[in-house]
């Protein structure tokens, strides 16, 4: 009997076979104690878990790792099992691999997803925007932050779609000819397209007794297409450096436009080597409005482009999902001051859930007019660029079954016109892409994909506020009337521009969860 197990025990195959099931079993116990702490990492440093924060939905799943003496001892005995009877230790060793894997995946597949990260105790970021913001207020007090981004997220597309056509000439009122020569004069460059910014922060504000001075860093990528044929999507790591004559007040909300003389306000068409043609007036060094005066920047490849692209394609949002929430230390406090009202507070949920989801539903059925009256102009614009890119290349992106999983507060900002939101959706979604044949080129058609956003709403607040007849995300907020929105943001019936965030939240800015900061 001894040799019969002997034999069975040594043989290469079975030897072979037990090593990779203890080998499969170590690795669950070494995975589950490093998952959340030291898994794989795009921010370099800024994962960690453990502990809590407050957001809206969901649920948390938390492990310890206290367990692992018994782990091993579970394991040990096994395997000694399998030497000493490995007729029944070799089967039923295969079987509790096979139950832990599946029980595994069952309950750990979104253990870092549902987590709740205490950002006080694992990510203490020193929010410098509110330093910056004051600086610029003290200076400015018209000074609006949500406006001034939304500005500048609009001039950063525009920029790089305009040097894919060698059209900077039309942006010269805001870029100083040093730039526009430099980066209009790419030979082999046809069009830039799919231009996504994962983040922008300000990094700088100085003053001089003539300039009001903010040094801009983004963290963007976009596809190049050449005359070859050929196609290739970029990282791309970028500081701006701004300039607005020091006298200078910023603009009602109505009057702030990348696209527009920042004098007379006459379309960017009518713009020639650095003058607008309507007026004649010059932008040089920020005359009228904020002038980029230098530009730096480094690129990386990403991924062949394969002439495709998406606005939620898996590779632009998973990488940063398991990233513990960068929040400021101080909303929590502010949510509660602000929401005094519970009714207030859930009602601004359920708008931005709203918001979520209608906005996926005109993105599948390339409709985007649907989603005018839920976004601010800068960003509806450049989102209807993407979905008439997936028309031109005869793609559409297909987002089905979708779940909102929970919506955690990241940060609140006000000023004279807005009060900004922003949050963390966590969500996930079946998200695939078919080309004209019907064929799927990308994704999937039945595995979700689970993905997080900070996503940031506006609303307008004090002189620029004005009270909704009523709260539907179906009607007009101003007459009440069925909902239906021109290119322009203006409803059909009253004229009322509701994309203001006069009356409700709007969506300005989406940002990737691995590139967002404070």
């Amino acid at each position: 009997m001894k040799n019969i197990y002997y034999k069975f025990i040594t043989s290469p195959t079975r030897l072979k076979l037990l090593f990779v099931v203890t080998s499969l079993l170590v690795l669950f116990s070494l995975e589950s104690d490093a998952r959340v702490g030291g898994g794989d990492s795009y921010g370099g440093g800024r994962r960690s878990g453990g502990g809590s924060s407050s957001g809206w939905g969901g649920s948390s799943r938390g492990y310890s790792s206290h367990g692992d003496g018994a782990i091993f001892e579970l394991i040990f005995w096994l395997i000694r099992i399998c030497f000493r009877y490995p007729a029944f230790g070799v089967p039923f060793l295969l079987f509790v691999a096979f139950v832990v894997y599946h029980y595994y995946k069952k309950t750990h597949s979104y253990d870092d997803y549902y987590s709740k990260y205490d950002t006080h105790a694992t990510v203490k970021p020193i929010n410098r925007t509110r330093d910056f913001v004051a600086t610029l207020r003290a200076v400015d007090p018209l000074f609006s932050y949500p406006l001034f981004k939304d500005f500048v997220f609009s001039l950063y597309s525009h920029f790089h779609e305009n040097r894919g056509q060698k059209r900077l000439d039309l942006l010269s009122q805001f870029f100083s000819e040093e730039i526009v020569y430099k980066y209009n004069k790419t030979e082999n460059l046809v069009n830039v397209d799919g231009v996504v910014i994962g983040n922008c922060q300000i990094q700088n504000v100085t003053k001089t007794n003539d300039f009001l001075q903010v040094q801009i860093f983004f963290s963007a990528n976009y596809t190049e297409y050449y005359k070859d044929g050929k196609s290739q999507r970029f990282i791309l790591k970028e500081t701006w450096r701004l300039r607005r004559d020091i006298k200078l007040k910023s603009k009602p909300p109505e009057s702030v436009s990348a696209i527009a003389c920042p004098n007379c306000g006459a379309p960017i068409t009518e713009t020639t080597a650095g003058k607008c043609y309507r007026c004649g007036e010059s932008n040089k060094n920020g005359k009228f409005d904020w002038y980029v005066y230098e530009m730096s920047s480094t690129k990386d490849f990403y991924a062949p482009a394969n002439n495709s692209s998406g606005l939620l394609a898996a590779s632009a949002v998973e990488e940063g999902t398991r990233l513990p929430t960068i929040r400021d230390p101080g909303v929590d406090r502010q949510v509660a001051e602000i929401f005094k009202d519970r009714k207030e507070l859930e009602y601004t949920h359920k708008r931005i859930q709203d918001v979520f989801l209608n906005l996926q539903k005109a993105w599948t059925e390339q409709k985007w007019e649907l989603a005018r009256p839920f976004e601010s102009d800068s960003l509806f614009q450049s989102h209807h660029f993407w979905i008439e890119d997936f028309k031109r290349k005869k793609e559409k992106n297909y987002i089905e079954k979708i779940s909102i999983e929970k919506i955690v507060p990241v940060s609140i900002f006000n000023d004279n016109y807005y009060m900004s939101f922003t949050v963390r959706i966590y969500a996930s979604m079946l998200d695939y892409t078919k080309n004209q044949n019907g064929k799927i080129i990308r994704g999937s058609a039945t595995k979700k994909i689970s993905f997080t956003e900070y996503w940031t709403f506006i609303k307008g607040i004090g002189v620029n506020h004005k009270d909704a007849k009523v709260k539907s995300i179906h009607n007009c907020p101003s007459c009440g009337a069925e909902l239906k929105i021109a290119m322009t943001g203006k409803c059909d019936f009253c004229g009322s521009k509701i994309t203001l965030g006069q009356f409700d939240w709007v969506l300005s800015q989406i940002e990737q969860d691995e590139e967002f900061n404070l």
